[in-house]
């Protein structure tokens, strides 16, 4: 995989805040649980072709959602600790964090 280019988005940050690297960011995403489940899998098609009115063309694959231009698109699962909520008019910055599962 390619290193992406990392910004901080300064508008939302502290001036002393520093970008979360790369490394940090992609070990959160390989800790994140692969969805296999077709049940779950087919909710989920149903419920983005709904919300894009018919328009979104992925049917369920034993890898997740596959096109018929080809190519797979895996599915993560991932428990959030915490959810920023931004809205305009007028503006507002809300969060919300999650307690962590109990053991």
């Amino acid at each position: 995989m390619t290193t992406p280019h990392t910004a901080l988005d300064s508008r939302f940050s502290d001036p002393d805040a520093r970008a979360v690297d790369w490394d940090t960011t992609r070990a959160a995403i390989t800790a994140a649980d692969r969805v296999v489940d077709r049940t779950t899998l087919d909710r989920l098609a149903q419920a983005w072709q709904t919300k894009w009115d018919g328009r979104w063309e992925f049917g369920v694959t034993d890898e997740g959602f596959g096109h018929d231009a080809g190519g797979a698109a895996h599915v993560f699962s991932v428990r959030p600790t915490r959810v920023l909520v931004f809205g305009k008019d007028p503006f507002s910055h809300t969060s919300h964090r999650f307690p962590p599962p109990s053991a």
